[in-house]
């Protein structure tokens, strides 16, 4: 990842009120951080890519029945114990 990425800009944000009171008074702001465009973009795919379910985007096709971890309700135990299972019972 290309430290760019890394880095945000935070910028203090005027909440609602009156701010012509005192400007330096911190409590009259919040923070919000910046962050890279691409950062953004591959962050997006990262995060739909372990969503499961019919929402799926289009670039990416489900994962499979037999697929066990990163998904919800769908452990690496669960998987290591059905497979475990079947091993001793052949």
């Amino acid at each position: 990842m290309p430290e760019e990425w890394k880095k945000s800009m935070v910028m203090p944000l005027p909440k609602k009120g009156d701010l012509t009171s005192d400007l330096t008074q911190c409590s009259n702001y919040r923070d919000i951080a910046l962050l890279c465009v691409g950062y953004k973009i591959l962050s997006y795919f990262i995060a739909s890519s372990k969503q499961a379910g019919p929402g799926w985007p289009p670039w990416r096709t489900p994962p499979s029945a037999l697929q066990g971890s990163f998904l919800p309700e769908r452990s690496t135990v669960d998987q290591i114990s059905l497979l475990r299972c079947i091993l001793e019972h052949r």
